[in-house]
């Protein structure tokens, strides 16, 4: 009677739990997809139940079929009747903290609160339905008749327990991976972690371990834990012979026996075994040819299989992982989540370092460490040890880099570690590093170069070197990646480092650091281009790189002299983005090193000289400008001769700046020098921007049709070239508008400024100075035309971007100030009219002088405001 009740009773468990399993499960699952405030801990239930609703399912099966025998049924009725009343306290929990659509906001935010205080208890439940799967999934496969913790009552040997290192109290629980591992091994018997080496005060993937082995044996005591350290040949062949002694298998201490075989093929037979292949880095060890006299044949085939036996491997080689967990994907272990990271930091500080204020440090020091477990284990034990605040520890950090490097070196004296493993982030990540060298000798080169430019934005094209097969090149990064030494950005084009990896290997590179920083110059100097418009996202690129590799202090001559040409080339895509000092800065000393090194009378001298010179025009310092050109041309004179391409270049560059002087008559003179010979001796290139500043020039001096004329050509020749879109183009068009609203052609002139304005904006950007012109050309035409409304936005719009851009004081900011100060008079808003030319006066004459014609020009207008002004004040 009692054996039918306990029947009646599984059945009708079973059935309850798998109802409810279901329901829970798909609430889960939905809960995923919709919401996004639930707490953390419910996605390690929802990988959870759905395994565990299948395995009772299974179980009903075998229970409808009879094959259960009734000492099983009253031993599965708890399991199933627990399982049932914990996945009704998840439905409960659910209903107390997950929103749902129709809750009001203070449900919701109830409902937040109480998700916050529950994850203790829902974390709780989910270590024991891991259990559960665990003592359901062993009954399916062992198919015995009880669950009781003596089951295998055949069993001769007592269970061995081999973990080498004690349970972490203060371990931050990874469940996420847990749960894979739970699930992997389920399916597979087999499954890897794989991540950068040295992320824990172990390792990130060993500490997982650890704690997974601790947890298994409370569940399953009578099941052996066996643990191999497989660092090396000799490691591995001393834990095979341990487990053998362990054992006590026949013939343990027979030095004749092959160990490896002994214990494989006894494991593979006696099942309920866990067994931790630990630090299974080095690919050849365990697929390369035999590494010990015994081996006859690869390490790996002789790694047990049994379908009551599971195997972990942690590498930090995802290849070897790959390969080892049947070609499985290893499970990645990766930084910490910001909480988590953050709960590992606050168990390891001292009491006083707690404190709420101090909330902001403790986030600003992750971010700095990049939530890397043994990176936050050590600052917190310096920390507690020298007695001092984050906020020290941070400045340490922040202070140069020889210091940075020792504090990163503290040894943290921890015993629950190998005894030859370091226990310092610099040095815990050095074995990858030293396998690398011994098997990927270009890999290694890479990682070297890679450690002395900007460890974020790596592009692929810097690393590219001129005889490397592409296939080693590819298989060399390849390795970099499987040690997760390095990431990937922009769907592979790119790659980045972890800054505590870079300065790792910056320090164990210090005795031939020069090398590495000189070669890294010396890419740099070869890889960076001409700030040219074509140029400009390989300049974008490349910038952070050859701004780092111009922090190194490099000796050698020829690196110096390479130094001098990345600041030039970075100087130019300066000037090219409006950064007119930091061009200036850099071109300077470019011209010291080339003066110095090879001379004025040089060619790359003198093409410094000469930016430099345009530089200065740019920045309105016309004096200086010109007077540095001047030094140019006769350099140039002497070393090309005076009717060369280079003089004649910089003839007409001298002219612009005289032109910005406001010296007409002279500009033109200097224009028409550089021209002789119809310019003959220009490149195209060069001659078309004569062309079109010359026009300018002229226009200035009201030679209207000479000038449309030139500026005409210029344009059509810039449009051959370089095609309708293009920068310099768009400056022709800009200046064809200007010459067509002169001539009082309106409406050729609208088309061409609009041409201008939206070629402009796509190519260059609505920020950029280039297009601010064009707008402002814009802006008078239609104040021309009378469209008053439109033209003061278009002028507000180009002072707000000038300012923001070049200064407010700058030459471009002032006579935008003017060309608004005009459409407020013509609008007959004199008061705000005579504001804006006292502005444009104040700057003009800052930029420019008192006595330059903008200058002069501003001022008559605003007298002539300021008196209409006040005749219409003494007329109320």
């Amino acid at each position: 009677m009692a054996e039918g009740i306990a029947v009646i009773a599984l059945i009708s468990n079973i059935a309850q739990f798998i109802e409810l399993g279901t329901k829970v499960a798909r609430r889960l699952d939905e809960m995923r997809l919709t919401v996004d405030e639930a707490p953390r801990v419910f996605q390690a239930i929802s990988g959870q139940l759905p395994l565990l609703v299948d395995t009772v399912e299974r179980l009903q099966e075998r229970s409808e079929q009879g094959k259960i025998t009734s000492e099983t049924e009253k031993a599965l009725l708890p399991v199933i009747h627990g399982c049932l009343a914990q996945v009704a306290s998840v439905d409960d929990l659910i209903q107390k903290t997950v929103p749902v659509a129709g809750d009001t906001s203070w449900q919701r935010n109830r409902k937040a609160l109480a998700s916050v205080a529950m994850e203790k208890k829902v974390q709780t439940i989910t270590n024991a339905l891991r259990d559960y799967v665990q003592i359901l999934t062993f009954y399916q496969t062992t198919n015995l008749a009880t669950l009781q913790p003596s089951i295998t009552k055949v069993k001769e040997i007592d269970p061995i327990f081999m973990v080498p290192f004690e349970r972490d109290t203060k371990y931050i629980d990874r469940s996420d991976i847990t749960s894979q591992l739970e699930a992997r091994l389920t399916s597979n018997h087999r499954a890897a972690l794989a991540g950068i080496g040295g992320v824990g005060v172990l390792d990130s993937k060993t500490q997982i371990v650890i704690d997974f082995c601790y947890r298994h044996h409370e569940r399953d005591p009578d099941s052996h834990i066996l643990w191999i350290h497989a660092s090396t040949a000799s490691r591995v062949d001393q834990a095979y012979k341990h487990i053998a002694k362990k054992l006590n298998l026949p013939g343990w201490d027979d030095l004749s026996l092959n160990t490896f075989e002994l214990v494989s093929e006894w494991l593979s037979k006696h099942g309920r075994w866990l067994l931790i292949l630990d630090n299974a880095d080095d690919i050849d060890l365990f697929f390369g040819p035999p590494a010990l006299s015994e081996q006859h044949k690869q390490m790996h085939q002789y790694l047990p299989r049994c379908e009551d036996g599971n195997t972990i491997i942690t590498s930090r080689d995802k290849r070897v992982a790959y390969r080892l967990s049947d070609r499985e994907e290893p499970i990645l272990v990766e930084n910490m989540t910001t909480n988590d990271a953050g709960a590992l930091l606050r168990s390891r500080l001292s009491q006083e370092n707690l404190d709420s204020r101090y909330v902001g440090d403790h986030r600003q020091l992750l971010d700095v460490l990049g939530h890397l477990p043994l990176a936050i284990t050590q600052a917190a034990a310096y920390i507690t040890e020298n007695n001092i605040k984050v906020s020290e520890y941070m400045e340490i950090l922040r202070a140069n880099h020889a210091e940075v490097e020792d504090l990163l070196s503290e040894e943290l004296g921890d015993h629950r570690r190998y005894p030859e493993s370091p226990s310092s982030i610099l040095e815990s990540l050095k074995p990858s590093f030293d396998q690398i060298v011994r098997q990927k000798p270009l890999a290694a080169d890479l990682l070297s170069f890679m450690a002395f430019v900007d460890r974020n934005g790596i592009p692929k094209s810097l690393l590219k070197r001129d005889g490397v097969r592409t296939i080693d090149f590819i298989s060399a990064l390849g390795t970099l990646q499987s040690f997760s030494l390095i990431g990937t950005q922009r769907g592979g084009a790119s790659f980045d480092m972890h800054r505590l990896v870079q300065v790792s290997i910056q320090r164990w590179l210090r005795r031939s650091r020069e090398k590495w920083q000189s070669e890294a110059v010396r890419t740099l100097s070869e890889r960076y281009p001409l700030g040219n418009y074509e140029n400009w996202d390989e300049c974008e690129i490349l910038s952070p790189h050859a701004q780092t590799v111009l922090s190194y202090t490099v000796g050698v001559e020829e690196a110096v002299l390479q130094r001098a040409r990345i600041l030039h080339n970075l100087a130019t895509f300066d000037e090219q983005q409006s950064r007119y000092g930091a061009a200036e800065r850099r071109l300077r000393e470019a011209i010291a090193i080339r003066k110095d090194r090879i001379g004025i009378d040089n060619s790359e001298t003198i093409r410094s000289m000469s930016c430099l010179g345009e530089v200065l025009f740019r920045k309105g310092e016309y004096s200086e400008a010109g007077s540095v050109l001047h030094h140019v041309i006769e350099a140039s004179s002497r070393l090309f001769g005076p009717q060369a391409e280079e003089t004649l270049y910089n003839t007409a560059l001298l002219a612009e700046v005289v032109q910005g002087e406001g010296k007409f008559s002279e500009s033109e003179e200097l224009f028409r020098k550089s021209l002789q010979g119809e310019g003959k001796a220009l490149k195209d290139v060069d001659m078309m921007r004569i062309a079109d500043n010359f026009g300018a020039v002229l226009r200035d001096q009201k030679k209207y049709v000479e000038s449309e004329s030139w500026i005409r050509k210029g344009l059509l020749g810039r449009e051959k070239i370089f095609g309708d879109t293009y920068p310099a183009t768009l400056r022709s068009v800009n200046h064809q508008a200007l010459i067509l609203q002169l001539l009082g052609r309106l409406e050729e002139a609208e088309a061409m400024a609009q041409r201008a304005v939206a070629g402009s904006e796509i190519v260059l950007g609505r920020d950029h100075h280039q297009t601010l012109m064009t707008v402002h050309t814009h802006g008078d035409l239609l104040r021309d035309l009378g469209r008053y409304q439109a033209a003061t936005e278009q002028a507000r719009r180009v002072i707000d971007g000038y300012t923001k851009v070049l200064g407010p004081q700058d030459r471009s900011t002032a006579r935008a100030l003017r060309s608004l100060g005009l459409i407020e008079e013509l609008k007959g808003n004199l008061e705000e009219a005579e504001r804006l030319l006292q502005q444009a006066v104040d700057a003009n004459t800052k930029a420019l002088g008192a006595e330059h014609e903008h200058t002069i020009d501003s001022i008559n207008d605003l007298e002539r405001v300021s008196a209409t002004y006040q005749a219409q004040k003494l007329s109320l």
